[in-house]
């Protein structure tokens, strides 16, 4: 085998090798069991992903207080610095305490057991996770179920596509059914 063939050959032979090595442990995880989560598991999630588990929190911590038929506004676009800032300070603390201690506010307000399709469609792509998150929480906590993992990347679209058909239908059943 000439010099040249050699060194094609061995280059292939590396970058087949390097194809198979596992990923790394940096890639963030979007299965999460949140009263099982760290602040540091919470902070690795990224501030797109974060208010998705916040939100799923407080409809979850809400279902052992309040009915159905006595929720009344929910936050949304959530104020999450104060959060990030407490678990920054203890990251190997639970997420499941912070959250409780510092549960962020919203500037913006919702009625989910009230709201429709078309008003779900109406809410910002970064709102209606929130919305679906915080419902999805709520109906975990009413059944008293252990939880597990929940998956973060959960697409609202799919209760969009559900939703067209009847626009003036509860959103609350659609959630229930997607999620």
């Amino acid at each position: 085998m000439r010099p040249y063939h050699m060194l094609i050959a061995l280059t292939a032979l590396a970058l087949g090798c390097a194809a198979k090595q596992p990923a790394t442990s940096a890639a963030p995880r979007f299965t999460l069991d949140p009263k099982k989560t760290t602040c540091a598991e919470f902070l690795a999630l990224g501030r797109d992903v974060q208010p998705r588990l916040i939100a799923w929190a407080d409809g979850y911590s809400r279902a052992g207080t309040l009915r159905q038929q006595d929720i009344g506004v929910v936050d949304v676009d959530r104020q999450t610095q104060a959060l990030v800032v407490a678990c920054e300070q203890a990251p190997t603390e639970s997420f499941w305490d912070k959250v409780r201690a510092h549960m962020p506010g919203g500037s913006k307000h919702v009625q989910p057991t009230r709201m429709t399709c078309e008003e779900f469609a109406d809410l910002s792509e970064s709102e209606r996770p929130e919305v679906a998150y915080w419902i999805d929480g709520y109906n975990h906590g009413v059944k008293q179920d252990d939880v597990g993992a929940i998956d973060l990347r959960r697409d609202t679209a799919t209760i969009l596509v559900a939703c067209k058909p009847t626009p003036q239908e509860s959103v609350w059943k659609k959630i229930a059914q997607a999620f």
